[in-house]
C-alpha cells in the first residue's frame, strides 16, 4: 500500500526518459518548453499533527496536476483537496511519537516529501517544583520531562537574579544560575501553549560548605540498595544548606535522593556536588556484580610482611596469589619473619560474603606444600580497627597428604551477613616451614 503512486508514476517518469533517442549525443530541447518548477509549501521542517488532528499544506510551486502518497497509511494520510491544496491527516493513536513522509508529485514528474510526526498532546512538565529555590552561584541543570516541543522562556521579576542558559534539544534541558538573591519568575510556553510557571527564589547562603569528603567507591550486588548521603560528610557542621546533587554517568544503577539501586553487573561513576553555592564536588565509583560472584582484583593493592621471589626466576609477582589456579604463582615470606601476614586493599569499603584461601600447589600440580597449618582472617575499615572474620585449619591425615587435593588445599571463611571491609589481613598462626599462600579470593554476598 505504502508509496504506490509514488512509485508508479517515478517509473513513468523514468521510462519517459528512455525513450529519448539516443541517436544524437547533443540533446536539443524544443524552444517553447518551459523548465518545471521544483515543488515547495507553505510548511518547513516536520509537521507536527496530534490524534485526529487534520492540517492543510499548500503547494506554493510546482507544475500542477499533484497526486500524493503516504509512506504509511497507519500513521498519517494525504489526499488533494483542491488544486493546490493537500490534506494531511493523522491516524495514529499511539503513546508514542510516529513519524511517516508524505509523497508528493506533479505533471513535469518534480517530487517532493512532507515529514511528519504525529504524537499525543503532552502537559508541559519540568523537573523543578513550581516553587524552587536555589542558592547564589549555584548553576542547576533543568529537565523537561514532557511537553510538545517549540518552548518559548519568559523570565520576569527581579532584575539579574537569575540567568537562563540554552535549551537543548538533545538532552530537553537548560540551565538557571542563581547570580543574586531575590525572586524571578519563569514561564515556560509550548507549541500546544501548554505552559508552567516556576517561581525562583534566590538565597545566600550565610555558612558555606567547605569540604566535601565521600566514599571512593562502593561494591553492590544487583538487587541492593545503599544509602550514599549516610557516608557523605560535609564541614562545617553548622553549615546552612547541605542538600547534594547527584549524576549518574553510567546504567548499571539508579539513585533516588542519595539512595542507590543496583541494577545491572557493571561500573556506575556518581558525581556529588553541593548546591549552597561553594560548588564542592566528588565522585564516587560504583561496581554492582551478581550475587555471590567473585569480586574482581584488578585495581586492588597487596602488602606483606615480606616476599621470597625464587632465584632461579620463577614466582618472582606474589599479586598472582589474587588469581584463582594455586599453581599459577603465590606468596612465600622470608622464613626469618617474627610474623607472617599478607594484606589486600580493595581500595575501598566493600560487602564481603565469602573468603576462600588455597595452600600453594607445585606447578603441574605435583603435590601441596602443606607447611601453613593456620591461619587468622582479619577485616578492616580503615586499616586501624580489625575484627576477627575467621580461622583456616589444615588437619593433615593420611599417608600421603601432599597429594590430598581433594581436602589439603582450599579453605573458606563465610558469613551469614555480608561483611563491609576495606582490608582483608591473612595471619599466620602455625606453621612447620616457611608458609605459602597460593590464593586468596573474596566473593560477594549471596
Amino acid at each position: 500500500m505504502k508509496m504506490n503512486i509514488y512509485y508508479s508514476l517515478l517509473l513513468m517518469m523514468l521510462l519517459s526518459v528512455a525513450s529519448v533517442g539516443c541517436s544524437d549525443n547533443n540533446v536539443e530541447w524544443e524552444s517553447d518548453e518551459v523548465p518545471s518548477d521544483k515543488i515547495t509549501f507553505d510548511v518547513s521542517g516536520t509537521l507536527d499533527l496530534l490524534h485526529d488532528e487534520s492540517v492543510v499544506v499548500k503547494v506554493l510551486t510546482g507544475n500542477g496536476s499533484y497526486q500524493v502518497d503516504s509512506q504509511d497509511k497507519d500513521i498519517a494520510k494525504a489526499e488533494m483537496v483542491g488544486a493546490n491544496e493537500i490534506k494531511v491527516s493523522a491516524v495514529s493513536t499511539s503513546e508514542q511519537d510516529q513519524y511517516t513522509t508524505i509523497y508528493v508529485i506533479d505533471e513535469k514528474k518534480q517530487t517532493a516529501e512532507i515529514k511528519v510526526s504525529v504524537g499525543k498532546l503532552k502537559e508541559l512538565q519540568l523537573d523543578i517544583p513550581t516553587s524552587f529555590e536555589i542558592y547564589t552561584d549555584v548553576e542547576e541543570e533543568v529537565l523537561i520531562v514532557s511537553g510538545n516541543g517549540e518552548y518559548i522562556f519568559d523570565l520576569t521579576g527581579g532584575q539579574g537574579v537569575v540567568e537562563l542558559g540554552v535549551y537543548s534539544e538533545n538532552t530537553h534541558s537548560f540551565s538557571i544560575k542563581a547570580l543574586k538573591e531575590g525572586t524571578a519568575y519563569l514561564s515556560v510556553t509550548d507549541k500546544r501553549n501548554k505552559k508552567q510557571d516556576v517561581t525562583i527564589n534566590v538565597k545566600k547562603a550565610a555558612v558555606r560548605i567547605e569540604t566535601l569528603h565521600l566514599p571512593v567507591g562502593i561494591s553492590l550486588t544487583v538487587g541492593s540498595q545503599y544509602d550514599l548521603k549516610n557516608d557523605i560528610v560535609v564541614s562545617p557542621e553548622n553549615a546552612s544548606y547541605k542538600e547534594l546533587s547527584y549524576v549518574l554517568h553510567g546504567g548499571t544503577v539508579s539513585i533516588e535522593n542519595g539512595i542507590l539501586t543496583a541494577l545491572k553487573p557493571g561500573r556506575t561513576v556518581v558525581s556529588v556536588k553541593t548546591l549552597d553555592g561553594s560548588n564542592k564536588e566528588g565522585e564516587c565509583a560504583i561496581q554492582v556484580i551478581e550475587p555471590g560472584s567473585q569480586i574482581n582484583a584488578t585495581d586492588w593493592g597487596l602488602t606483606y610482611s615480606s616476599f621470597q621471589p625464587w632465584a632461579d626466576g620463577g614466582n618472582t609477582d606474589p599479586r598472582k596469589v589474587l588469581n584463582t589456579d594455586p599453581a599459577d604463582g603465590w606468596w612465600e615470606p622470608n622464613s626469618g619473619d617474627p610474623e607472617f601476614w599478607i594484606q589486600i586493599d580493595l581500595q575501598y569499603i566493600q560487602n564481603i560474603g565469602k573468603i576462600r584461601i588455597a595452600r600453594r600447589v607445585q606447578w603441574g600440580g605435583a603435590d601441596i606444600n602443606t607447611n601453613l597449618k593456620e591461619a587468622k582472617v582479619e577485616g578492616s575499615e580503615d586499616g586501624s580497627n580489625y575484627t576477627e572474620l575467621g580461622t583456616i585449619l589444615y588437619e593433615d591425615a593420611g599417608s600421603d597428604p601432599a597429594h590430598d587435593f581433594d581436602n589439603g588445599v582450599w579453605r573458606e571463611v563465610s558469613s551469614n551477613t555480608s561483611v563491609k571491609v576495606r582490608y582483608v589481613r591473612v595471619t599466620v598462626v602455625r606453621n612447620e616451614g616457611t608458609p605459602c599462600i597460593g590464593c586468596i579470593n573474596l566473593y560477594a554476598p549471596e
